[in-house]
C-alpha cells in the first residue's frame, strides 16, 4: 500500500490562508453595494423623488344659456397649475381649447362663433366634457385630452 501525503494537494485545491480571505471580503462588499442600490431605488418610489407632480386640481361653475345668448360659461372657482381648459366631445376628441384660462377665477364665454385659442368651435346641442389641464401647447383640436401633462374633469355642458 502506498502512503500518500494529501496535505500538499490540499493547499493547491483550497489555497493558502491569505488567498482564502479575498473572496469573502469581495462578496461582502458586493452585497453591501447591492443593498445600497436597492434601498435607493425603493426610496425613490416611496418618496416620489421622480419627475414633477403629474396632477392638476380644479373646480368650475359651468353654465349654459340656450334661451338667451347661447353661451357656455366656465368660471374657475379653484385650481392649481392650470394652463387651460378643453371641451372634449362625445367621440373623445378635443373640440375647443383655451389656454387663456388660469387659476385666478377668470371667466370664459363660449358659443358657436368663439374658438378659444384654437380653430375649433362648439356644435349646437352636442354634449361636451370640460377639463382643466396642465401642459401649455400640448392640446390640439382633434387630439386627446390625454396629450396634456395632467388633467382634471370640471364638468359637462351642452353646446349652444
Amino acid at each position: 500500500m502506498v502512503n500518500m501525503d494529501l496535505k500538499k494537494y490540499r493547499s493547491k485545491l483550497i489555497g493558502s490562508k491569505e488567498e482564502r480571505a479575498v473572496s469573502p471580503v469581495i462578496g461582502v462588499i458586493l452585497m453591501v453595494a447591492i443593498t445600497v442600490i436597492l434601498a435607493a431605488v425603493i426610496a425613490a418610489f416611496v418618496l416620489d423623488m421622480g419627475p414633477g407632480n403629474s396632477t392638476v386640481t380644479g373646480g368650475a361653475d359651468i353654465g349654459t344659456d340656450n334661451a338667451g345668448s347661447g353661451n357656455v360659461t366656465v368660471e374657475l372657482t379653484r385650481g392649481e397649475d392650470i394652463d387651460g381648459i378643453a371641451f372634449v366631445n362625445e367621440s373623445g376628441e378635443v373640440a375647443l381649447f383655451d389656454e387663456n384660462m388660469d387659476s385666478t377665477g377668470s371667466v370664459g364665454y363660449y358659443n358657436s362663433s368663439k374658438s378659444g385659442d384654437g380653430t375649433g368651435s362648439l356644435t349646437t346641442d352636442e354634449d361636451y366634457t370640460i377639463y382643466a389641464y396642465r401642459g401649455e401647447g400640448t392640446i390640439q383640436e382633434g387630439g386627446s385630452i390625454d396629450d396634456a401633462e395632467a388633467n382634471v374633469e370640471l364638468g359637462s355642458a351642452t353646446g349652444p
